[in-house]
């Protein structure tokens, strides 16, 4: 008999829209009944009974938490209010929680000293029970399916069946309904897709002509030579391909400086390990910084390392692999990139 389980989705909602929409289509594509309550605010008494009724019904309890705690009515916010119900009514509860090391936008992050201490004691409570920390909507859409079979796995709960196989008409015309929602749910979620990836793509687009039509002259000190060779030039996209490969984990500026030099000039005879100016390299970084597309590491290294470090964001890293991939379907396997790689 296939049964259908009703999942409970509370969380903030503007800053978690992406994690819901992707939590959403994976309870469905599970063959299960998300549940949220965006149309509520539950800003007052009949509201909230009104989601303390759909909890009621749910099978299982999902909570999202990320850095914003929400807000509060008596002293607590709406998702600890309605997590502490589904405890209290013996519903099995999943917490996702986002990983520590991931950015996150500023706007998105509390910024009430109370609301922060507040929301620290709420993610200690979700670690309580089972709980899973999250990097991305991809990694969340996988880790919440393997824990929501888990969960049905472990915690036998009513659930839905189909009307074949049930006695009660009420029930089926729950079903009925229930089907027809998830219907609407999954031509939402499709069309919020193609939105999505149609403007990924051309903010994509405009950000690499941007690079392209952005030069910067490279002036380069070698071997045998006293003054500034500045007979070179890169875009500001050459120096981000020049440079991504060594920044997937980390890297230094020094290498990061020697990375461009080659690159520019196709020679490794420098005559200090820091070929170009420090002034220019700032420039660099700090445009390839104002893009989003760099950051500095947040690796540790020893109190004795006096170096700075970089790391491509996920937005760099989605940027190179996509310069990559159309490099290697135009049959252009051998890059600047490698080349330094190789030396």
């Amino acid at each position: 008999m296939k049964v259908k389980y009703q999942i409970f989705i509370s969380s903030t909602f503007e800053d978690l829209k992406e994690a819901r929409e992707q939590l959403i289509k994976c309870i469905l594509e599970m063959g299960h009944i998300p549940v949220g309550m965006e149309m509520f605010s539950a800003a007052n008494e009949e509201q909230w009974k009104v989601i303390q009724r759909q909890i009621d019904d749910c099978d299982y309890y999902v909570v999202l938490v990320a850095h914003r705690y929400g807000s509060m009515e008596n002293n607590i916010s709406y998702t600890e209010k309605e997590y502490d119900y589904a405890l209290s009514k013996g519903i099995p509860v999943l917490g996702f929680i986002l990983d520590n090391s991931i950015e996150w936008p500023p706007a998105h992050i509390e910024s009430d000293q109370i609301k922060k201490e507040k929301l620290n004691l709420f993610k200690d409570k979700v670690r309580g029970k089972m709980v899973s920390f999250w990097k991305n909507s991809e990694d969340l859409y996988g880790k919440a399916a393997i824990s929501i079979n888990k969960a049905i796995t472990t915690y036998e709960r009513p659930g839905y069946v189909r009307s074949s196989e049930a006695l009660d008409k009420d029930l089926y015309k729950e079903l009925a309904r229930l089907s027809s929602e998830n219907g609407e749910l999954r031509s939402r979620l499709e069309e919020k897709e193609k939105q999505i990836n149609q403007t990924a793509e051309n903010q994509n687009k405009e950000l690499v002509s941007v690079m392209q039509n952005t030069d910067k002259v490279i002036s380069i000190r070698f071997k045998g030579e006293v003054e500034w060779n500045r007979d070179h030039s890169l875009s500001l996209l050459e120096i981000f391909e020049a440079t991504s490969l060594h920044l997937i984990v980390e890297a230094n500026e020094e290498k990061m400086k020697q990375a461009i030099a080659y690159a520019a000039s196709g020679r490794a005879d420098f005559k200090t390990p820091n070929p170009v100016p420090n002034n220019r390299f700032s420039e660099w970084v700090s445009d390839l910084f104002s893009l989003g597309l760099i950051c500095p590491s947040t690796r540790k290294h020893s109190v004795n390392d006096s170096n700075k470090y970089w790391s491509l964001t996920t937005k760099g890293e989605d940027l190179i692999r996509n310069l990559r991939k159309l490099k290697i379907y135009s049959g252009l396997s051998t890059v600047v990139i490698d080349d330094i790689a190789n030396e």
